[in-house]
């Protein structure tokens, strides 16, 4: 089918609504697999008795003098670990050993009934912030193999690196109040994620220090931040 550009969550929805297979992995457009991505998610999903798996990855950059790659763990940090679902998601703050990899939709294979219904906010900054973790809660136990098979590619100008507007902003805070709700609905600690929200919302008002006082969505953050202060 033929599908106008509505963004990376409205691709994500069309592929999940015409899925015809029993399984659902997502890969950004210039990231790069290797060759047994998919068998070793399948094979951690299957030995497991998964209903999602999962797998780290590594970053790269191309350069003048070529690709740069940096890796977030070494060797001896190599291990599967089955892990209940909320316990997964509480790792995207706090873990030693990169916890981002817990928030990103990327390097994942679901069970396709697991997400019958899901749906990605389109038209929204920090999406994977936003719905990762709620993919994740869907499932009843996540095999994570700890070794990078996935390779990221850091991309000059994107819109949540480099552009700071209001939009980045507003959207931001209710990626923050999206998550802070569902993990207090489902019971999860929000110590880490809250302390990782706050750093992230300071550092953006920090870039946009000169001409962020313009914009709605710095006043918002102003006040999340002046909440957070009340809470202490």
């Amino acid at each position: 089918m033929v599908q106008r550009n509505g963004g990376a969550a409205a691709a994500r929805n069309t592929g999940i609504l015409n899925a015809k297979g029993e399984y659902l992995t997502f890969v950004d457009s210039d990231d790069c697999l290797d060759a047994d991505y998919l068998q070793v998610l399948y094979d951690a999903m299957v030995e497991n008795e998964a209903d999602m798996s999962m797998v780290n990855y590594r970053l790269f950059e191309p350069t003048e003098r070529g690709v740069k790659f940096v890796n977030y763990i070494t060797a001896d940090d190599v291990e599967t670990m089955v892990l209940d679902p909320r316990k997964a998601v509480s790792l995207e703050s706090g873990w030693h050993l990169n916890g981002s990899v817990f928030m990103m939709i990327w390097g994942k294979l679901f069970k396709k009934e697991c997400l019958e219904g899901f749906t990605f906010p389109e038209g929204m900054m920090y999406e994977d912030e936003a719905a990762t973790h709620r993919m994740i809660l869907r499932s009843h136990k996540v095999a994570f193999v700890n070794d990078p098979h996935y390779s990221y590619r850091l991309r000059s100008g994107s819109v949540s690196r480099d552009i700071i507007d209001d939009k980045n902003l507003q959207d931001l805070v209710r990626a923050y109040k999206m998550k802070i709700a569902d993990f207090t609905t489902a019971g999860i600690p929000t110590k880490n994620v809250r302390g990782r929200y706050l750093a992230a919302i300071k550092e953006k008002l920090e870039q946009t220090r000169d001409q962020g006082p313009q914009f709605p969505g710095y006043r918002e953050c102003q006040e999340v931040l002046r909440l957070a202060d009340l809470n202490q």
